[in-house]
């Protein structure tokens, strides 16, 4: 069996490439990308699952890659979204020192990132992806037996982000790998909902375990998970996915990334892209709170309504804009992730800010799927990982740089400016986001070399 080509040169028809296509299949896959969803309907049970994750068609043949997401982001999200309680509980480290940390982190996940993905394109995704996940599995486990060790915690905790980060990447890579350009911006809004799903009931297992026994059966059930999904990683992923299909040396092309102007320009929107991002994630709670004095339990269910809505609707946006180019996807979704934080300049009522939440994450569901789809179609095959880890690097330097930035600006000028900075931000971004993925995509347009599709059998 083998994976899912790049589009054949010469091949200008549809009806061809599908002919083409439908004789290279990759195991994961089991079917034409192009064609419905004809097997057994899914348990009763599971059908609003199938329709949250975009319906038959976007989930065919992506099981096993969403189950090894769930898993995993599960463990992560739980690990990560209690590690700095812990820090200041357990540890009895300051704020700020968990914010060095914290910086230490996003440095070490650049570094590891881009590492991990070029070690990827090497040996193939699989080895990367389990030895990843069962690193940080064992790692989670390691701060079960920390004690009040402030150091030891913390080096356990980098240890753990820089491993981790590779897996993003390969996993990212493996949806290049398996599905073809015209399902990616489908494939990663499924993953989408999966991540979000984990990420509601990650931190609320946390919550439940410490409600009846303390922190090291915490980590203890967190490396079980993640030891879970490193051992479903290695059982259902075909063993030579993302491998060379020839041993060529790409040596003169190794810095080739540093010469492709328009994924150097989308990594820059995406950069700017993530700040306006991250302002949700990180700075809106703190303007609600300290600045708008709403209370830490107003925002509790505010920050619901993200997860929410990207679980209910995330599939079925993705769907129905499918037919829309990815750089209109991008510059729209950006501008609405953008210009609505200026309403927040004439009423910052908890209606408003609901209202401006609600337009952000429809702008989200638009533009995550459709840039990273937009980033893996402008990889060229042999360096797929090695693109995704410097994608990846943009959205850690962003979780670095954009609370920062946003924050001072808060400090010095107030909200108001701050808002300014968020919708110039995320202009910018729209506007190069746009010039840059209407260069067309690699795959879609021949531009990527031609490689002979070679069969990878599944262990």
């Amino acid at each position: 069996m083998s994976y899912h080509p790049v589009r054949q040169p010469g091949v200008t028809d549809r009806a061809d490439q599908r002919s083409c296509d439908s004789e290279v299949r990759h195991p994961m896959t089991h079917a034409d990308p192009d064609a419905p969803a004809n097997g057994p309907k899914p348990a009763w049970w599971l059908r609003p699952l199938v329709a949250a994750l975009g319906g038959r068609e976007a989930t065919e043949g992506l099981w096993p890659l969403l189950g090894i997401t769930m898993f995993a982001t599960l463990a992560t999200s739980a690990f990560y979204g209690y590690v700095g309680v812990w820090a200041v509980v357990e540890l009895r480290a300051t704020p700020g020192e968990v914010g060095w940390l914290l910086m230490l982190n996003a440095v070490l996940s650049i570094v590891s990132g881009n590492v991990g993905g070029r070690i990827s394109d090497r040996i193939g995704r699989r080895p990367v992806l389990v030895g990843s996940l069962g690193a940080l599995a064992l790692l989670m486990m390691a701060c079960a037996v920390v004690g009040d060790h402030k150091m030891l915690g913390f080096a356990l905790v980098a240890a753990a982000n820089t491993v981790s980060t590779p897996a993003w990447t390969a996993r990212n890579a493996v949806v290049a790998d398996v599905v073809g350009p015209e399902r990616r911006a489908q494939a990663f809004s499924s993953l989408r909902v999966c991540n979000n799903l984990a990420v509601v009931t990650g931190p609320a297992l946390v919550g439940l375990v410490l409600l009846v026994a303390n922190w090291s059966m915490v980590f203890l059930l967190l490396g079980v998970l993640g030891l879970g999904s490193a051992v479903f990683a290695q059982a259902v992923l075909p063993g030579g996915i993302g491998t060379p299909k020839t041993r060529e040396d790409h040596g003169g092309r190794r810095f080739g990334m540093l010469r492709d102007v328009p994924f150097l320009a989308l990594l820059f929107s995406t950069l700017l892209s993530f700040m306006v991002y991250v302002a949700y994630a990180r700075v809106l709670p703190i303007a609600v709170v300290s600045t708008y004095d709403l209370g830490q339990s107003t925002w509790g269910f505010l920050s619901a309504i993200n997860p929410m809505l990207v679980v209910l609707f995330q599939g079925l946006i993705t769907k129905r804009t499918a037919g829309v180019h990815d750089s209109w996807r991008i510059a729209v979704g950006v501008l609405l992730m953008g210009v609505p934080w200026l309403l927040l300049l004439v009423n910052h009522s908890i209606t408003m800010i609901a209202v401006v939440i609600v337009i952000f994450v429809a702008g989200e569901m638009l533009w995550a799927p459709a840039t990273q789809a937009a980033a893996t179609d402008r990889a060229p095959e042999h360096a797929r990982g090695a693109y995704l880890g410097a994608y990846g690097a943009t959205m850690t330097v962003a979780w670095a740089v954009g609370p920062m930035t946003s924050l001072a600006l808060l400090e010095r000028e107030g909200e108001d400016a701050m808002w300014v900075f968020l919708a110039l931000t995320g202009l910018v971004a729209s506007v190069v986001g746009l010039i840059a993925v209407r260069n067309g995509r690699r795959e879609a347009d021949g531009s990527a070399p031609a490689h002979e599709p070679a069969t990878v059998a599944a262990n």
